[in-house]
Order: structure tokens, then sequence, then C-alpha cells
């Protein structure tokens, strides 16, 4: 059944050269174009008992075509879907992994990419927080790290887009002091004042290189802040040879 029948039978409904049927429910309002054998029909109707919107009908999963293009309704319900529950799903965006969506400058709806992404921080850039001279501060490479024991902070910018979600960090290091723990910070600075995002301070001491993971997630406001990573000691001007930065790790999604 095409829709410009329909189109076609209005006015003749409307002069009242067409009387719309009842059914055999009794159901009012009702206008049915079939095929002599009723094997095919189309059904418009006011409502029914217990159910008064209207609604239109087709007969044994007829496909419901536009006359002019003859695009399949059935097609079209193939490629977008509403399920159950209310979401969509739209044929053309599935893919392997995890996508977003967005729309182009021709109103079509794209796939894109959403996979995890990843910086690596070199130890050479991290600095002091205070001015030291070149025989208190060693940045090579592989490591930074101070060569004096009465030192602060080393400190680094993290440098990410705005709106980007931050979902681990990772720091390599070397901690072989058994007094004075290293902390790991990331600082979310407005202004001059600043909120900790990140806070790690792990205990172990070790020869070896070490590594240490947060999971905590923080969301990059560009617009309003910047952002600072910091690594101390759990004490006062106790950073030291026992105490270096390999390099940081961080994984987002923009």
């Amino acid at each position: 059944m095409k829709l410009t029948i329909i189109l076609l039978l209005l006015p003749l409904i409307l002069h009242g050269q067409y009387e719309p049927e009842i059914d055999a429910s009794g159901d009012p309002g009702q206008l049915q174009l079939s095929t002599p054998s009723l094997d095919h029909f189309v059904r418009l109707a006011s409502g029914r008992d217990g159910d008064p919107n209207p609604y239109l009908y087709f007969a044994n999963s007829d496909t419901f075509r536009i006359a002019t293009g003859d695009v399949a309704f059935g097609a079209i319900l193939e490629l977008l879907k509403i399920e159950p529950d209310g979401s969509m799903t739209i044929k053309s965006l599935q893919g392997i992994g995890d996508s977003g969506v967005a729309v182009d400058s021709e109103g079509k709806l794209k796939r894109t990419d959403v996979s995890a992404k990843y910086i690596s921080i070199p130890a050479s850039a991290f600095q002091p927080d205070t001015v030291y001279s070149a025989t208190q501060w060693i940045s090579s490479r592989t490591k930074s790290y101070f060569n004096g024991t009465a030192n602060n902070a080393l400190v680094c910018p993290l440098i990410l887009p705005h709106g980007v979600q931050v979902t681990e960090v990772v720091f390599e290091y070397l901690d072989n002091d058994p007094t004075y723990d290293i902390n790991f910070k990331i600082w979310e600075m407005s202004g001059n004042s600043g909120t900790a995002l990140i806070h790690l301070s792990p205990s172990a001491a070790s020869t070896l290189p070490q590594s240490e993971t947060s999971t905590t997630p923080f969301t990059i406001d560009a617009i309003n802040n910047s952002y600072t990573i910091e690594l101390t000691a759990n004490a006062p001007f106790q950073m030291n040879t026992t105490k270096q930065i390999y390099r940081v790790r961080i994984r987002y999604f923009e």
C-alpha cells in the first residue's frame, strides 16, 4: 500500500463520497483500504476500545513506502532502531570499541574516536620550585633529582586540551629513602590557590625503579585553571639523591 492512495481518497472522505467503515469489533472512526482478498490493507483509525489514540496500521507486516522515492521503511528501521529501554541503535555507527557521535557540516551523524590517548612526560621536564645552583639540581634524559639534602620540590606543568578527562596517572621513580617517603601531587591552580587532585605517598623504599598509579579521574578545565605535577617528600626539604623521577605517563579521553 502507498501513502499516495490515502491522500487521494481524503477529498472524497471530506465531501462525504466515502464512508468510513465500522469493523467487526465495533470501533468507530476507521478507514480501511484493502485488496479484495483482505490479504493486504492499511487502516487509519481515530482510536479503538480502550485506546483513544489515533493509529495507522498495516496488515501482514506490509512495508510502508513513499511513492516518489520508493524508500522502504523496513530498511530504515534496520538502520535506526529504538530499543525497548528507550535507547537508540544506529547501525552505521556500530563498530569495534567505544565511539562518540558528532554532527558534520552536512548534518550527518559521524563516529568519532574516543579511544584512550597517552602522553609521556620525561624527567627532563621537571624543575626545582625555587632557584638552585647547577650542582644542587640534576636533570637528564633519564632522571631528575636534587643533589643536596635541603631541597623542597620538583615541579612540571601538565598541559592538556580543555575538556579532556584524565583517568590514569603513572609515576615512574626511585625512592631509596627508608625514613622519608616521596609524595606525588597534581595541582589544579586557580590564581594563587590550588587543589590537589591527586596525592600519592608510597612508603616502600627500594634501590630498584618503582611505579605508583592513580586511577582517580579528573577533567581538565583549561579555561579557568592551570595544572602542575609536583614531587616532594613527606617532610619539608627532604628531597635528595634518594628520590628521583624517571617519567610520568598520563591516560586521557577527549
